[in-house]
């Protein structure tokens, strides 16, 4: 017979609290949740919102990784340099920005490492 604790075997003891032990993780993977804020490419003269974009991209997530270039987004100013301006926060940490030139090299916003004060 296998010991019982509050009318439970001991068995379902072990996967309730091996379950509250991951729903945990999960909360603390989540408190380091990327979220951008805003996202602007374009040039001098023109520069478009890409924000709702970049919400559905990488939200939610621990790290996400883009170019900053027409294919990424579209050639919204032609004929000059562009660039994608950032903002993002990783949990509930403070607002984090960036501006990067146009590329074709990838970017990577990283919410697994935290920046120092």
């Amino acid at each position: 017979m296998q010991p019982r604790f509050d009318g439970l075997p001991l068995c379902c003891l072990y996967i309730a609290g091996l379950a509250l032990l991951l729903s945990n993780d999960v909360t603390l993977a989540a408190s380091n949740a990327l979220q951008v804020l805003e996202l602007r490419y374009g040039g001098q003269n023109k520069s478009g919102n890409f924000t709702p974009r970049m919400i559905g991209k990488c939200n939610g997530r621990s790290m996400c990784v883009f170019r900053c270039n027409n294919g990424e987004f579209s050639d919204v100013d032609r004929r000059v340099s562009k660039y994608c301006y950032i903002r993002y926060v990783c949990g509930n940490g403070p607002a984090r920005e960036n501006t990067y030139p146009e590329s074709d090299q990838q970017i990577t916003l990283d919410c697994t490492v935290m920046e120092g004060p």
